[in-house]
């Protein structure tokens, strides 16, 4: 975890590899999984099964706001 002050908590989630995961199933994952929720303004990173893209994800209130580089 990575905490940077006026941020929220960085997550990465070194299982989740599918660049093709839309919201509500990255959500199910976070609950699931990690037992996190995934409204409360985290930014959870995962990369590509290539480990060639990284991707950022943070929710809040419903709103998905993704992040690839």
């Amino acid at each position: 975890m990575l905490s940077i002050n006026g941020l929220h908590n960085f997550y990465y989630l070194p299982e989740l590899h599918d660049m093709r995961c839309k919201a509500q199933r990255i959500a199910e994952i976070i609950r699931g999984r990690y037992h996190r929720d995934p409204l409360n303004g985290d930014v959870y990173m995962f990369m590509s099964g290539g480990e060639e893209e990284l991707q950022a994800r943070t929710q809040k209130t419903g709103k998905d706001e993704c992040q690839a580089g």
